[in-house]
C-alpha cells in the first residue's frame, strides 16, 4: 500500500506543479534576471515537454522515479516509471477537459478521477530570490519563484535549467532534467480505446 501511496503522491504533486497554460506578464520581482524569466516562461505559457528524473523524500524514505511531463496549453500528460523494492511500475496520468485519468496499460484499465487536485496557476508567478546551493553534489546557481501553494528553484549548470526543486504543502520533490522541448507529442493527450473504466 505504501507504494502505491508514493505513487499516487508524486503523480499528485506533478499535476499540481504542472501550469494551467495561462499567459501574462513577465514574472514579477525587480531582481527577477533575464535567464529566469526564460527559465520560467515555458512553465507560464503552458506549452512544454520534459524528461526529468525525480528524486522525493517523504517520512525520511527516498523514492526516484523516471518519466516525462507534457502540457499542450490546455491538457496535462506525465509518465513515471519507478522501482520500489525490486518491482518495477509504470504509470501514465492525463488531465483532459478537467478530468484527470490513471492509466494503467499493463491492466488495460482507465481510472477515472473526476475531482483531481487542480493544477498551479502560473500567470501570477513571483520571483522570490537568487541564491546559490549544493544540488546533487555541486555548488549551483537557482532562481527561487512562488506561485500559490508551489514555491520553486530552477537550478542552472552552463545556462541551461538543471533541475526543478519544488516544495507543495511540505513535501519536496526534485526533478533533474534531461531534455526540454516546447512541442509535446501529441499521443500523449490521447486516451486509449478498448481499456476498461473505473471512476473515484
Amino acid at each position: 500500500m505504501k507504494k502505491i501511496y508514493w505513487l499516487l503522491l508524486v503523480m499528485a504533486l506533478a499535476v499540481s506543479l504542472a501550469a494551467c497554460g495561462s499567459k501574462g506578464e513577465n514574472p514579477s520581482g525587480e531582481e527577477a534576471s533575464s535567464k529566469g524569466i526564460s527559465l520560467v516562461n515555458w512553465m507560464k505559457d503552458g506549452t512544454y515537454y520534459f524528461k526529468y528524473t525525480t528524486e522525493m523524500e517523504i517520512e525520511g524514505e527516498k523514492l526516484e522515479t523516471k518519466g516525462s511531463m507534457a502540457s499542450n496549453g490546455t491538457d496535462f500528460a506525465m509518465t513515471t516509471e519507478s522501482s520500489l523494492g525490486g518491482e518495477k511500475q509504470t504509470t501514465r496520468m492525463l488531465k483532459k477537459d478537467g478530468v484527470a485519468y490513471s492509466i494503467m496499460d499493463a491492466q488495460k484499465m482507465i481510472m477515472k478521477m473526476p475531482n483531481a487536485a487542480q493544477m498551479t496557476d502560473y500567470s501570477k508567478i513571483v520571483f522570490v530570490k537568487k541564491g546559490k546551493a549544493e544540488i546533487k553534489g555541486k555548488v549551483r546557481d537557482y532562481e527561487e519563484y512562488k506561485a500559490e501553494n508551489v514555491t520553486s528553484r530552477f537550478y542552472h549548470e552552463n545556462g541551461n535549467i538543471f533541475a526543478l526543486e519544488s516544495v507543495v504543502d511540505g513535501n519536496t520533490m526534485l526533478m533533474i532534467v534531461d531534455s526540454v522541448s516546447q512541442n509535446p507529442p501529441a499521443d500523449m493527450f490521447e486516451l486509449p480505446s478498448g481499456y476498461s473504466e473505473m471512476s473515484f
